[in-house]
């Protein structure tokens, strides 16, 4: 197999003996799956003197052999065409389409995968490989679809949404997905506070939800003392003297743009 780039004219082959300089080409195979090695043809005809040959496979390779053979790595649809000078004439022969198929690699991304409704989520594809033209299915986990290669869809209910991507190149598909949870509002599902040894008290509190698991959260434990933690979802807190404290709590979450406030009576002896 031989495969070349030259920017020369042509590299110097059979010669012409008089008439009109005329040329055809072939490829065998013409289609088929990648990789693939083709052997090209030529059948020149006329001129006066040597012929000189330039093929350009349409994949930015050239090559100034009389009958190249190439291999084509990947998928594609692929114009291919030769010029032929002999003397002062010039013939030019095709173009000539070679199809080759191979597996579509594909990967898809949505951004955000997290956020509070209503929300708008940009889709984007990365497709590879087929034959180089993609057809697209998004499902977008809520009934509604779309073939545009980057949608954006508004999710407007809060749920757990798995998008799932179709993409097709000639005879070949590839699937991918994403998860996009939407959430509602901001709340917090519990704010309990238990009593250990002493005068520590374990304070634990559950949010609805952490976008990327990120949540802020401030305590007033309603008396003195010292603790650990304290800027978490389960602080330990020891007061400084038994008593009845109320405690509060604001949780929030996005850069705190959603927020939630508790409280919780505890006795300790």
């Amino acid at each position: 197999m031989v495969a070349c780039t030259s920017h020369r004219s042509g590299v110097a082959g059979p010669s012409g003996n008089g008439g009109t300089l005329t040329a055809s080409i072939g490829a065998t195979p013409s289609t088929g799956r990648a990789p693939v090695d083709v052997v090209f043809s030529s059948d020149v005809h006329g001129g006066q003197g040597t012929y000189r040959y330039l093929w350009s496979f349409g994949d930015g390779r050239t090559s100034t052999a009389a009958n190249p053979h190439i291999q084509f790595p990947s998928g594609g649809s692929f114009d291919v065409t030769l010029q032929v000078s002999s003397d002062d004439q010039t013939a030019t022969a095709g173009p000539l389409t070679v199809r080759f198929d191979s597996d579509v690699i594909l990967s898809c991304a949505a951004d955000p995968i997290e956020a509070v409704a209503p929300v708008t989520v940009a889709f984007r594809a990365d497709p590879r490989g087929g034959t180089g033209a993609f057809t697209y299915r998004w499902d977008f986990g809520d009934g509604t679809s779309s073939t545009a290669a980057s949608p954006t869809h508004t999710y407007a209910i809060p749920g757990t949404y798995r998008q799932v991507l179709t993409a097709t190149s000639g005879g070949s598909s590839a699937v991918c997905n994403n998860v996009v949870s939407v959430y509602g509002d901001f709340r917090l599902l519990s704010c309990k506070a238990t009593p250990m040894d002493g005068t520590a008290v374990q304070f634990h509190a559950t949010p609805s939800f952490c976008l990327f698991d990120r949540c802020a959260y401030a305590w007033d434990f309603g008396g003195s003392g010292s603790g650990s933690s304290v800027l978490t979802a389960r602080p330990l807190f020891t007061y400084a003297a038994p008593g009845t404290y109320t405690a509060s709590l604001t949780a929030s979450t996005d850069g705190g743009n959603q927020s939630a406030a508790c409280k919780v009576t505890v006795t300790v002896p």
